[in-house]
């Protein structure tokens, strides 16, 4: 993986850490009609061990290659659920340092989702942020040295008019980017939107 996109990795790590800190000291905003139940703090798990494996590459039998490495990683979500700034974030990397003449290789995904309320209950603006890791050639297994780095935003507003009591109506657009290392013929520019009627 390239400084940049290890760069973006970590970066991301201390983004989902940073919101979820927020979220764990925050008084939460009173509004009509939303919950306000307490904010959670933010919630890890971290690992650290040893693997091995005969296989690295996933070869065909005689040319395998065996190796061991050390391994790190971390898992974290955050979530504020309540006010006027609404998000969820989560995040999950793994750090290999093989043993021998192989590459190190950082793994993960990371997630950030989130929410204005510009007008309560009535106008908002959402915004999505994805990293993620796929196979660059799909014929091989997800392995070191066939992965790709996968980042996808979007962005648009969202409206929910009430109709009565118990209906409501949801008209939402967006726009969207998704990314691809290592090649452009994937890449993609989206614009969407969706219209719902809704019986709560």
């Amino acid at each position: 993986m390239s400084t940049s996109m290890r760069t973006l990795a970590c970066g991301l790590a201390l983004l989902a850490a940073a919101t979820g800190a927020h979220a764990a000291g925050a008084e939460p905003d009173i509004i009509v009609g939303t919950r306000t139940t307490p904010i959670p703090a933010i919630d890890y798990v971290a690992r650290a061990g040893l693997s091995y494996t005969d296989n690295l590459f996933r070869s065909p039998p005689g040319t395998e290659n065996s190796t061991g490495a050390a391994a790190v990683g971390i898992e974290a979500r955050g979530t504020r659920d309540t006010g006027r700034l609404t998000y969820d974030t989560a995040i999950n990397l793994a750090y290999y340092n093989y043993f021998g003449d192989f590459g190190n290789e950082l793994f993960g995904d990371a997630m950030l989702d989130g929410t204005y309320a510009i007008v309560p209950d009535t106008f908002f603006w959402n915004g999505n942020f994805t990293y993620g890791q796929g196979r660059a050639d799909f014929s091989r297994p997800m392995v070191p040295g066939n992965l790709q780095d996968q980042i996808s935003w979007s962005t648009g507003p969202e409206a929910r008019l009430r109709m009565g009591r118990a209906m409501e109506a949801q008209l939402e657009a967006h726009y969207q980017q998704q990314r691809f290392s290592g090649t452009s013929q994937s890449d993609s520019d989206t614009i969407g939107g969706r219209a719902l009627l809704v019986r709560r």
